[in-house]
């Protein structure tokens, strides 16, 4: 199993962050090496499914994610999605989002990916791509929050 844990500070509250997690943010925070073509988003409550379609150099693959866990207090809000359908060679994926407030003003956006593949070579061969994939996330979040800092 292979994890990719991206930290990233804005400038907003917890509970205004997690309002902007629909259909079009969902996009935005997709790279451009990866057309995403969403054919279904429920949204981020328990239960809820996300089900895309993605191209990579014209290989096509579906993914079908459920949210099996939300939570949300004054200071933090996170859920938690899990493939139930995976692309070859990923047999499992689970994506925790955590948004943390750290003070007033300031919030930490987390993405953890959890994910196995066939075997420790496929592992290896496609974490460059799990982890430019959720790299990529940092600005998008930094513009979409207005947070100015030189150190993302």
């Amino acid at each position: 199993m292979k994890r990719v844990r991206v930290k990233t500070k804005v400038k907003a509250k917890a509970k205004d962050i997690i309002k902007s997690f629909d259909v079009d943010f969902f996009l935005k925070l997709s790279p451009p090496f990866l057309d995403v073509e969403v054919n279904q988003f429920d949204g981020y409550k328990t239960e809820d499914s996300i089900k895309i379609t993605t191209n990579f150099l014209g290989y096509y693959q579906f993914w079908h994610n459920q949210v099996i866990d939300y939570f949300e207090t004054d200071k933090e809000v996170s859920f938690i999605e899990q493939a139930i359908e995976t692309p070859f060679p990923v047999t499992s994926w689970q994506h925790k989002h955590k948004i943390i407030q750290i003070d007033d003003e300031h919030c930490y956006i987390i993405d953890d990916v959890e994910y196995s593949c066939v075997n420790f070579f496929f592992e290896n061969m496609i974490y460059p791509a799990v982890f430019l994939t959720m790299y990529y996330r940092r600005p998008v979040y930094v513009d979409k929050f207005h947070f100015k800092s030189d150190q993302l």
